[in-house]
């Protein structure tokens, strides 16, 4: 093991800038990189740190004097002499990776399979556990991801590019850009709106750790009327129906025919989905017998009680402001996962906000209706909008990616981003008995979970609830996705809530019933299955989907229950005895391999 030759140097810079924090600074560290070039050392943060002369200590992240440790890199020095990342725990500094030294590439990843070269610090970064919240990655954005943050705010920017490239976490970094260097975003606040409550506690420490002071919803808490969400459309066609936009001109019509004047939005949606007649009358030039029937609603005992639902949510907004109510506006809004946006959803963010950051991938849409471009939800903001695209892959490892590309019509509307990792490899495939796919599943999730990993047992919504008694009836501590539990160290998830979620490993269960044969299905199974970092592992107990025949095989034979395995012919070839084992041990051993090779290489660094 060998040490930096500057650990000592930055200690004394780290104790130099903790000791003028303010009595009320979070407890993080105020450093986390260096940069040297024509204009001299600086020193990089999270925010400004100065001395007792008001001297610049530390220099914040969004800063222009901050914009060579980003804009550099081991390809392109751009006249940087060093790029360092210091890793710091507990007030102590435990690492240096140097992506640049002397002017030239350091401490990077090998060039190999035409992969990009990128600093080791950030392989390292990816390879950490999952901790149930997004990772903390302002120390190693990169030139792409920094270049699209610093975006002009006005207007609408769509932040595009396949799983794992990073779209969350550059679209949460423009917010606080623009919260500290755009007027206009400054002064009319910020609004982050993500699709459910789930990914909102996924990413909800991320603004206040850059010190950004932002509104974080998601959708069905836009409306701030008293209905709050109850319920889910059972059929998809009612989410759809419900999210379309002549639904903007059903509920204008409703409004103008309202005979009772003070009727609350409650009231007036309550009426319209129990009377058919009502619905006939509205909607007999804009929606189909069929549609209109899904819309129907025996109404609840009070609207206290009815089961309302997202869309509903979103379509009592839009009373509320036919009926004057103005929603708060806002400086500029940043959207997560935006390529799910029903038209709907759309106009109900437009009108807090005009110029809009939109993040996404059209490839992972998995609500009611699928958008074929973005200028179809760009349009209802009313501004001129620009796309940009994340090219590379840090997230899902490479066999992962090209085996889920295989759920998507023609390969997907982007090209496959280039992948910096393998992962533990070619994903694990299993074949077992009817009724035992969640069973094992579980099991093999508390296996690697024993290791440190974080790991997401997704199933179809159908088998969800199901799943969770079993889970609760044998003393299984799984976290309730649904209910955004993402604590503990095996999460279940229905498949239709894992957009923008992150595990270590994930545990897929009977992809056929996920995929359901529907292109709906198919984009669900694709978003499942790029939902790991290290290792993704399938359990069936009826044949695999389409984009997956290959790696179908007979279920193995129960073995009897002895005391020693037969010995190997060659006991010294680990590879012989690697292959003895059964694919839920394997998969263990994979993880534990891959806990020491990181070990030793961090050891080495």
């Amino acid at each position: 093991m060998t040490t930096h030759p500057a650990l000592d140097d930055e200690q004394q810079q780290l104790d130099r800038s903790y000791a003028f924090l303010s009595d009320d600074a979070p407890d993080l560290p105020p450093l986390f990189g260096r940069v040297d070039d024509a204009g001299g050392s600086r020193y990089v943060g999270r925010a400004d740190v100065r001395d007792e002369d008001g001297d610049t200590v530390v220099v914040a992240w969004h800063a222009p004097e901050a914009g060579a440790f980003y804009q550099a890199c081991a390809t392109d020095p751009g006249g940087v002499t060093l790029k360092r990342v210091v890793t710091v725990s507990g007030r102590q500094v435990i690492a240096l990776h140097d992506e640049i030294a002397g002017g030239a590439a350091g401490d990077v990843s090998p060039s190999r399979d035409q992969r990009p070269v990128v600093g080791k610090v950030v392989v390292a970064a990816l390879e950490q556990f999952r901790t149930g919240a997004i990772a903390d990655a302002t120390a190693t954005l990169r030139p792409e991801q920094y270049a699209i943050i610093r975006e002009p705010g006005p207007g609408i920017l769509v932040i595009q590019g396949g799983p794992g490239t990073g779209k969350t976490i550059t679209a949460l970094h423009r917010a606080a850009w623009l919260a500290a260097n755009d007027d206009g975003a400054r002064a009319g606040g910020l609004l982050v709106v993500v699709p459910n409550a789930t990914l909102r506690a996924y990413v909800g420490d991320v603004l206040p750790r850059l010190g950004a002071a932002a509104v974080t919803a998601d959708v069905a808490s836009l409306y701030e009327g008293p209905a709050q969400l109850r319920g889910r459309d059972a059929r998809p066609e009612a989410a759809r129906v419900k999210g379309s936009a002549v639904m903007a001109m059903v509920l204008r019509r409703l409004v103008e025919s309202a005979d009772r004047p003070g009727e609350t939005p409650e009231e007036l949606l309550r009426g319209l989905y129990g009377d058919p007649a009502l619905l006939e009358r509205l909607a007999d030039d804009l929606l189909k017998a069929g549609q209109r029937d899904v819309l129907y609603r025996e109404p609840a005992g009070s609207a206290d009680d009815e089961p309302w639902t997202v869309d509903d949510l979103v379509l009592l907004d839009e009373l509320a402001h036919l009926l004057g109510r103005p929603a708060r506006r806002y400086g500029h809004a940043v959207v997560d996962e935006a390529q799910n946006l029903s038209p709907m959803q759309a106009r109900a963010i437009a009108r807090r906000s005009r110029d809009v950051t939109l993040a996404g991938d059209l490839d992972c849409s998995t609500g009611p209706g699928k958008h074929d471009d973005w200028s179809e939800l760009t349009g209802y903001f009313g501004s001129e909008s620009r796309e940009v695209t994340l090219s590379l892959g840090y997230r899902v490892p490479r066999p992962v990616v090209e085996l889920s590309r295989r759920q998507l019509a023609g390969g997907g509307v982007l090209e496959v981003a280039d992948s910096l990792r393998d992962g533990l490899g070619t994903p694990l495939v299993r074949r077992v008995d009817p009724g035992d796919e969640a069973a094992v599943a579980i099991s093999a999730g508390e296996a690697a979970a024993g290791t440190g990993f974080k790991v997401g047992v997704v199933v179809a919504p159908s088998r969800y609830d199901e799943t969770l008694r079993y889970c609760q009836s044998a003393g299984i501590k799984a976290g309730d996705g649904r209910e955004g539990d993402l604590g503990q160290a095996v999460t279940l998830l229905p498949a239709d809530l894992v957009n923008g979620l992150e595990f270590d490993a994930v545990a897929l269960v009977e992809p056929a019933e996920i995929g359901d044969g529907t292109e709906l299905g198919r984009r669900l199974l694709y978003v499942a299955m790029t939902r790991c970092t290290q290792s993704l592992a399938i359990f069936h107990a009826t044949a695999l989907p389409a984009g997956m025949e290959h790696l179908e095989r007979p279920a193995e034979p129960r073995e009897p229950e002895v005391e020693h395995r037969p010995r190997p012919a060659r006991t010294e070839d680990l590879v012989d005895l690697f292959k003895l084992l059964r694919d839920d041990d394997r998969m263990l051993v994979e993880v534990l391999i891959r806990r020491l090779l990181r070990d030793s290489l961090e050891r080495e660094d």
